[in-house]
């Protein structure tokens, strides 16, 4: 008596490669950033980090989410007078200013080359109550998780405007490689 073996099918074998595929598929981006990026040095400001549920990691605040609006390209400040309401992706353009990077220009459309980082223009940010300032926001930047017991010495640091944000960019995405008190 034999035993048939039964050989499976093409499409148990997408089944099987389907979800691997999506899964390896996220890995894309980060790769990109790890292995093409520039690395670049971003001032932070002051900021007051509470959160109980995280463990010990440092909140970040940049001095490149507060764009003056004379740095806005026409067509952004349009965008968001017609739909105030409404959170939209911008391209900000960074030059290096000494030892960091600071804000070069706010564009609509993300730029052929140079140094960028992707971000979102908050809702209702182009006010002219603002004091000329538009708030930008950036994904992956925002918490660096530190040290066990290093927690409040950074945060402290951070209170005080006092920490260098190292961040890989490549094509308008960051990933934050490291936090430091000098560039």
């Amino acid at each position: 008596m034999t035993i048939a073996r039964r050989i499976p099918n093409k499409w148990f074998w997408i089944t099987l490669l389907i979800p691997v595929a999506l899964l390896l598929s996220l890995t894309v981006q980060p790769l990109q950033i790890h292995w093409f990026a520039e690395e670049i040095a971003i001032k932070t400001r002051p900021y007051d980090p509470k959160d109980l549920f995280y463990g010990d990691h440092v909140v970040l605040h940049y001095e490149i989410e507060e764009i003056p609006v004379s740095l806005f390209e026409e067509t952004v400040i349009e965008r968001a007078k017609a739909n105030p309401a409404r959170k939209f992706a911008v391209y900000v353009e960074l030059e290096k200013k000494g030892d960091v990077h600071g804000v070069k220009r706010v564009v609509a459309e993300q730029p052929d080359g140079g140094t960028y980082l992707k971000g979102y223009l908050k809702p209702f940010s182009l006010d002219e109550d603002n004091g000329g300032l538009a708030h930008v926001e950036y994904k992956n930047i925002g918490r660096f998780y530190v040290e066990e017991h290093t927690g409040y010495d950074w945060e402290e640091k951070s209170r005080q405007g006092q920490i260098y944000a190292i961040v890989k960019v490549y094509k308008g995405a960051a990933v934050l490689k490291d936090i430091r008190t000098s560039v």
